[in-house]
């Protein structure tokens, strides 16, 4: 994860890279193992462009199915937790924040 933070111009691009990668593993029916080592924080605009995105194209059920991580911390997958938890698909225009606030795309 944190070279393709580290390589990325913007969160946003970052984020295109990883939901490539879900989809391509998706795909071929295996896993996305991700390392989180030296990541230090997963903003809601780098979400929402990866594992947001691939929840519109496919479903929750899907990202769980394709993708996992490892050398994660706790804070690390409660942040995950909270964005899968209160994630609405953007067919109703509507994302969330790391804080879990709504705001309109």
């Amino acid at each position: 994860m944190q070279e393709i933070l580290s390589q990325s111009k913007s969160l946003p691009d970052a984020g295109q890279i990883l939901f490539e990668n879900i989809s391509q593993a998706d795909e071929r029916h295996t896993k996305l193992v991700v390392d989180m080592s030296q990541t230090t924080s997963l903003p809601s605009i780098f979400l929402n462009a990866s594992i947001g995105r691939f929840i519109d194209a496919r479903g929750k059920e899907r990202l769980k199915e394709t993708l996992t991580f490892t050398n994660i911390t706790k804070a690390q997958a409660t942040r995950l937790r909270e964005y899968l938890d209160h994630y609405k698909s953007t067919e109703s225009g509507v994302s969330f924040s790391s804080e879990g606030k709504e705001y309109k795309r």
